[in-house]
């Protein structure tokens, strides 16, 4: 579970489901949804099996459903490259056409750029300690990064949400704002948008 304080987004909770089938976790996430209210919405890696997840939260339960507040994200999937500030499509010089990155290089890249301005922020979790400085990537012969795909579920787990915040700020059908509206407290402003 993450939130935005102004341009900062923290991880504020995390949960691990093992081995619990897909009705299981869909009613985990019933749960959560219920508890933290992200306006965020939710994000999902959608690559595989997680898309049997992603359409049982978009049909739902007892009249819950996360259809319109969740995102399938399709890491191995060819994507439009975009301007990590921006969003504007990145155009290949030689074609005159859209460049295509992977979608987890889109989510890497956002990712690195949060860490590099101070604006992400990670509990002191052995977990996270563990897995972000041993992630790795070659280059591979077509000249894009190839991930390590062991020890990266955290990380994975932040290029999604680095992913569905990129998309809300930026994407076409963006239809919850990344900042929701402003608390106040001691004649300060917080922002404490969840996601």
């Amino acid at each position: 579970i993450w939130e935005t304080r102004g341009e900062v987004a923290r991880l504020v909770a995390r949960l691990q489901l093992k081995r619990f089938d897909y009705p299981a976790q869909r009613t985990a996430i019933r749960v959560l949804d219920r508890m933290f209210r992200p306006s965020h919405g939710w994000g999902l890696d959608a690559t595989g099996v997680g898309s049997a997840l992603e359409h049982l939260l978009r049909e739902g339960e007892s009249g819950w459903s996360l259809d319109g507040r969740i995102t399938g994200f399709v890491f191995n999937a060819r994507v439009p490259d975009r301007n990590p500030e921006t969003g504007e499509t990145i155009e290949d010089p030689s074609t005159g056409r859209p460049r295509q990155v992977s979608a987890k290089e889109i989510a890497t890249r956002l990712l690195e750029m949060r860490v590099q301005r101070a604006r992400i922020e990670f509990p002191a979790d052995p977990d996270i300690l563990a897995q972000f400085p041993n992630h790795t990537a070659e280059i591979g012969s077509g000249g894009a990064r190839v991930f390590r795909k062991t020890g990266d579920h955290l990380v994975d787990a932040s290029r999604v949400a680095m992913l569905r915040l990129f998309d809300l700020e930026h994407g076409d059908g963006a239809a919850a704002p990344v900042r929701s509206e402003e608390h106040t407290s001691d004649s300060s402003h917080e922002d404490l948008s969840r996601m």
